[in-house]
């Protein structure tokens, strides 16, 4: 009876742990935002291999997801019925997720845990002075598990190590499954060049940078001295003289907002040649982020994983580095000398940025040899990064 009554007590959490049967022929999907990334690259896979004629798949998302409607064997749950999800969470072999789970499990027997992820750039962990993230306390305390977790390249082994307290096994160098889509073709192409005025015959630049202003005050970035709402950029006037150096070079700028920035002034009307896209084109247009990069000449960034994923186009790089020592100040990073890891442009002013974009126009690719040269640390390629993922884990 006093063993009836402490079960009782238990959370439902954990009645569904010691209460649920693992289902050899179950997979849970999560990602952030909804059906992207890499979670939506290795589902959409495993469909084409009509793994959901044998295997019962739970996508769990915020909102209904329309490209799931009717789609066999195949099960949405909505992130914020905790009961359902931890249901699922519990009754899966296979649970992969890119963020976090929004159920925090605790690992039972029989479960294969991976923790996608969303790219390994050069930021060190937030807040490093309050716990890594928290991680580590999460991770301790059972709230937060997995088997393993997808880097890149080798290079990348030990700063996830210590940015998660795992043990070096459980980091894979094995890549995302959204690399495959580099390769893939990017069907909504045409749309996107219609709406966005994208002339053909000239340059494609995407510009990607990491978030400063988050409205968040434990973000660090925030406290950083430009608030104008891009890098390098100081003004309006600034932000329209780039477009005019764009328009006399022939040169459309994409310019894509990180999901975490909340200042962003984008007007697609106020520009010649400057564009402004976020997630919710993607979403618009039915496509994602790594099928429009190959279309694409170049890229400027930071400190973003972009960069890293960008070495497997062998196109040139810029980063901007305006504040890379506030950065490394406030935030820190991952390599102790994180510019032997940019291979290209070095841009601390604007006329550095001129001079790229005179480069990209020329086709005069000067760190070509610096990237080729980095690879083989940072990047470990294959034919099929989704295929090589399901078979590590034997799907």
């Amino acid at each position: 009876m006093k063993l009836l009554k402490q079960a009782w007590q238990l959370p439902q959490r954990e009645w569904h742990r010691i209460f649920s049967k693992v289902d050899d022929h179950t997979i849970y999907f999560e990602s952030n935002p909804d059906f992207a990334d890499n979670a939506r690259a290795l589902f959409e896979y495993l469909m084409e291999q009509g793994l959901n004629e044998t295997y019962r798949i739970y996508w769990a998302a915020d909102r209904p997801v329309p490209q799931l409607d009717g789609v066999k064997n195949v099960v949405q749950i909505c992130k914020k019925d905790k009961k359902q999800v931890v249901k699922a969470l519990y009754s899966s072999k296979y649970i992969f997720y890119t963020h976090g789970l929004s159920g925090w499990i605790r690992e039972k027997p029989g479960q294969t845990v991976v923790n996608l992820w969303h790219g390994c750039g050069y930021k060190a962990s937030r807040n490093k002075d309050r716990g890594r993230f928290s991680l580590r306390t999460l991770i301790s305390t059972g709230k937060m598990v997995f088997d393993y977790v997808l880097v890149p390249g080798e290079v990348f082994i030990e700063t996830k190590s210590e940015f998660f307290r795992c043990p070096k096994e459980k980091v894979l160098p094995i890549g995302y499954p959204r690399y495959d889509l580099l390769r893939q073709e990017c069907r909504a192409w045409p749309r996107i060049c219609e709406e966005l005025d994208i002339r053909e015959g000239g340059r494609v630049v995407m510009w990607m940078p990491t978030y400063r202003q988050t409205g968040d005050a434990s973000y660090k970035e925030g406290q950083m001295k430009n608030q104008y709402w891009l890098p390098l950029l100081h003004s309006d006037e600034e932000l329209a003289e780039l477009d005019r150096q764009c328009a006399r070079r022939g040169i459309t700028l994409l310019i894509k907002k990180h999901r975490s920035q909340a200042v962003f002034h984008g007007d697609n009307r106020q520009f010649s040649s400057i564009r402004f896209l976020d997630d919710s084109d993607l979403e618009r247009w039915n496509t994602q982020l790594y099928l429009i990069l190959p279309h694409t000449d170049a890229l400027i960034t930071d400190y973003s994983s972009i960069a890293v994923d960008y070495l497997l186009l062998d196109k040139p790089i810029a980063f901007t580095l305006d504040d890379y020592e506030e950065y490394k100040q406030l935030r820190g990073f991952v390599f102790e000398d994180a510019l032997a890891y940019m291979p290209g442009h070095h841009v601390f002013e604007t006329d550095q940025l001129e001079a790229f974009l005179d480069d990209v126009c020329a086709g005069n690719d000067r760190y070509r040899d610096d990237r080729r040269r980095l690879m083989p640390r940072m990047q470990n390629p294959t034919d099929s990064y989704c295929r090589r993922i399901a078979e590590q884990f034997e799907i």
